[in-house]
């Protein structure tokens, strides 16, 4: 059994609308639960263009949309260190290992390199994450 939230119960502009935000209205599905991979840039369109049409008051939501586009800046976008990033956006961030220990030797993870023994041309040295150890990928 699927559960998803209720939203856009209307529409009222006369304007055009992009294809993937009809698709929201006409299924009833929420900015919350959008049909894309959050913090894509399809998923950062949508909610800015959901925002547009609220404000103007062309676009009904329900309580949990208007709560989160009340309540947060989602859907615009900003820059940090020279890049875009999105506004609100919760990312995870994975901590990256880059360097490692192989048979007791540092080595750089996840970067190709010659092989200067025997067998393949090049050598991976990847993270084993089950084993939580380093292994040679030839």
């Amino acid at each position: 059994m699927s559960f998803r939230i209720k939203s856009f119960s209307e529409y009222r502009g006369s304007e055009n609308i992009s294809e993937s935000l009809r698709y929201h209205i006409d299924n009833n599905i929420s900015i919350v639960e959008s049909i894309y991979r959050p913090g894509s840039r399809a998923h950062i369109e949508i909610i800015k263009e959901a925002r547009e049409l609220w404000k103007g008051g062309n676009l009904d939501l329900d309580v949990i949309d208007r709560s989160i586009l009340e309540s947060t800046e989602l859907g615009d976008i900003g820059y940090y260190n020279g890049k875009v990033v999105p506004i609100d956006m919760p990312i995870e961030v994975l901590d990256q290992i880059s360097e490692a220990k192989y048979k007791g030797r540092k080595v750089d993870l996840n970067k190709p390199k010659r092989n200067s023994g025997s067998g393949t041309k090049y050598v991976v040295y990847v993270r084993d994450t089950k084993k939580k150890r380093e292994i040679k990928d030839e």
